[in-house]
């Protein structure tokens, strides 16, 4: 008998299985869990250690407030006009009478104190409300809305020298609106603009240091 012919376009011959790479597939595995082990662990410390960080801080230079904040002893150089930084800083929320973490925070290390031996300046950071541009009233041409500024009043301290050596007050960007709806005044009461924390961090990290 003889043999069938093979079909059209076949050899005859079994097509090459495909192997699969096995160790390439568990490799991708590993560095994929590894990644996203690595990626969920900084999410999650992101997190836990900013909130860890701040109370790190408070436990190192809240036994140290009342020095900080002490008027004892201090002279005031300021009216001369060349501030400084001696070398690290820890800057104090005078109002709250604590550590003013979103101003130290963003400092770079280089200049920020961790604890209280690291200490060669205090900031105080002092910020309150003054009286700002007024706004008009749609509807009410007679009467205008009194807008207020956030102001911070920055005090620069040689810790070692007892000296005040710089003061500045660093007013907030007011809106550029002029005119306001009924509805604006009625849900917002007063206008008042931002701390301006970024320009203190601004103003402290491009002094010079000593």
């Amino acid at each position: 008998m003889r043999p069938r012919p093979a079909p059209p376009g076949s050899s005859g011959a079994k097509p090459p299985q495909k192997t699969v790479a096995w160790p390439l597939i568990v490799l991708a595995l590993i560095v994929g869990a590894a990644i996203l082990i690595k990626v969920t662990g900084i999410v999650r410390i992101s997190g836990v250690t900013a909130k860890g960080i701040e109370e790190a801080r408070e436990e190192a230079f809240r036994p140290h407030l009342g020095e900080y904040l002490s008027r004892d002893g201090l002279t005031d150089a300021s009216a001369e006009g060349k501030p400084y930084i001696a070398g690290r800083l820890v800057a104090i929320d005078v109002p709250k009478q604590k550590v003013a973490h979103d101003v130290l925070t963003w400092l770079p290390g280089e200049i920020r104190a961790e604890s209280h031996a690291e200490v060669g300046t205090v900031v105080w950071v002092d910020c309150h409300e003054q009286q700002g541009a007024s706004y008009e009233i749609e509807g009410q041409p007679d009467k205008k809305l009194a807008g207020l500024v956030s102001a911070c009043t920055v005090t620069i301290i040689d810790r070692g020298a007892r000296k005040i050596v710089g003061r500045t007050t660093i007013l907030g960007e007011q809106s550029e609106v002029t005119k306001l709806t009924q509805q604006q005044v009625e849900s917002d009461g007063a206008i008042v603009s931002e701390r301006p924390l970024g320009k203190v961090v601004d103003h402290l990290k491009a002094l010079p240091r000593r």
